[in-house]
């Protein structure tokens, strides 16, 4: 090749790859062909490592976490180098594969750290488009109801989930996190009380503002919500945030709220979010091992339904598991006091198999139902007499909730536990799904029980509610009130008239 050529040859490699004219290129036409060579096998090596991965973790091989993060640093390295060859090949053209490469390695750093990543998703997103590949961005409590509606076809309530993303893009907004970090850190510390702190973090969330993108979002998911709605637009404002209704429940432990009209929503949203720092919710996260800081709160608001009926179904009896029933409690008008445990209802054991017909029934007198107001809020109000002592549901419409029960077990592969209505018209609908805690029955090797139970006088038996079995011994604390519960003592056996999500703050004494 002469001079010439030779300079219109790298000329014209120089001008594509910006390397600047041919007596430049000529001299770093190795560096270049080097860098490309490297690339080349710096990918080989790359697939290698994620084939080798997808072969061991394909079920046949035996690995622990030190295999997965020690195979991570290596894939991290490799490919930090590929880039590097890539703009030495061709400078400043690809410096911004740096910093996805450095977003992408801070989520899997984040993931392998135990801490969840929230995923880059739009704020706010609709019921209708949502399933449980989306249980990181809208919480597992959202994203399981979503999928009973979308793929089983059941009827549930009409609604939006605003994300972890608009949680996380709050705390970012109004400078939170170091906040955050600095009052759990000194709770942990000893330095001040798990109230204060409470206190101290949720007065900061309800002071934050709302960033416009997601106030926007939220306006226009309203708007759309709103053109369906009979009576103005009311909703029920639920957390969803991260572990909760997974393998841990949270039960009762965040808000929830009823019957919110649309132009409160924002200050709903924010009281839901400073739940996250509840002195329950707080305790609780600590007691599970799960992070104290950096939690996502996902929102669900769903269309409130107007019910005439509601209640709590378990797939299995969690104390009796191989008895082949179903559990079913109901009360008039909305289930939130059945959950809480502020009034008991009617309890059905229905037979799982078909036609599902109730093996047993107790009939509550039902003296008052929870109801919706029509500004918004709810209350109590008396039943109507000719109700009070009569069943909750007929027996179709105990075959028909076990029928949507068993398609729910059935498809998310465990049993569950559902909370569901019947609206004005009789229809069922489905409010919630998450897994149903059973019970693992141990063998308890104790020595003439009987004897020494006959030296004591029997206060209380065949009566109440078994909410867990088994033998404790104790003093007897009567609960009679939320603030008795500061004084609980360790050892103690709690006694009260009705369950509630608020003995969780003890349950560990």
């Amino acid at each position: 090749m002469d001079e010439t050529k030779e300079k219109g040859f790298f000329g014209r490699i120089g001008e594509k790859l910006g390397l600047g004219r041919a007596e430049s290129v000529r001299n770093s036409f190795s560096t270049f062909f080097d860098a490309f060579q490297k690339i080349l096998d710096l990918n080989n090596q790359v697939l290698d490592l994620m084939a080798g991965m997808g072969d061991i973790l394909s079920g046949d091989y035996v690995f622990d976490r030190r295999f997965i993060e020690s195979t991570w640093r290596e894939i991290s390295d490799l490919v930090d180098r590929l880039i590097g060859n890539l703009n030495t090949m061709a400078p400043r053209k690809y410096m911004g594969l740096y910093d996805a490469f450095r977003r992408i390695n801070g989520q899997i750093d984040q993931e392998l750290a135990g801490r969840p990543v929230i995923p880059q998703s739009d704020h706010v997103v609709p019921l209708s488009l949502l399933g449980r590949d989306l249980e990181d961005v809208v919480g597992a409590k959202t994203a399981n109801l979503a999928e009973i509606g979308n793929i089983l076809g059941l009827a549930v309530p009409r609604g939006f989930a605003v994300t972890t993303r608009a949680s996380d893009a709050f705390m970012e907004e109004n400078a939170l996190r170091d906040r955050e970090h600095k009052a759990l850190a000194a709770w942990e510390a000893g330095e001040i009380t798990l109230d204060r702190a409470s206190r101290e973090l949720g007065a900061m969330i309800l002071a934050g503002r709302i960033p416009d993108g997601v106030r926007k979002a939220m306006k226009k998911a309203l708007a759309s919500l709103e053109k369906e709605a009979d009576r103005g637009l009311y909703l029920a404002v639920r957390s969803s945030a991260w572990g909760e209704d997974g393998e841990s429940s949270f039960a009762g432990q965040y808000l929830s709220m009823l019957n919110v009209p649309a132009s409160e929503f924002l200050d709903a949203y924010r009281r839901v979010l400073a739940s996250l720092f509840s002195p329950s919710a707080m305790k609780y996260r600590r007691d599970r091992g799960f992070p104290a800081e950096g939690v996502a709160m996902a929102v669900g608001a769903l269309a409130m339904v107007n019910a005439r009926v509601s209640g709590v179904l378990y797939t299995l009896d969690p104390l009796n598991p191989d008895s082949g029933e179903l559990l079913v409690t109901a009360v008039w008008g909305l289930g939130a006091p059945l959950v809480d445990g502020s009034i008991s209802g009617d309890r059905f054991a229905v037979s799982r198999r078909p036609p599902h017909k109730a093996r047993t029934l107790s009939v509550g007198a039902k003296e008052e139902m929870r109801v919706l107001l029509p500004k918004g809020g709810t209350a109590f109000s008396p039943v109507p007499a000719e109700l009070r002592n009569e069943p909750c549901l007929t027996p179709e419409q105990l075959a028909a909730l076990a029928e949507a029960g068993l398609a729910v077990e059935r498809h998310f592969k465990k049993p569950q536990d559902m909370e569901w209505a019947l609206d004005r018209e009789g229809r069922l609908v489905i409010l919630q799904a998450r897994p149903l805690a059973l019970e693992t029955h141990r063998d308890l090797n104790i020595r003439n029980l009987p004897e020494i139970l006959s030296r004591y006088s029997v206060i209380l038996a065949d009566k109440g509610v078994i909410v867990q079995r088994g033998i404790g011994v104790g003093r007897a604390f009567i609960v009679r009130g939320d603030e008795s519960l500061e004084h609980f003592p360790p050892g103690a056996v709690l006694v009260a008239r009705q369950t509630s999500p608020r003995f969780a703050k003890v349950i560990r004494r």
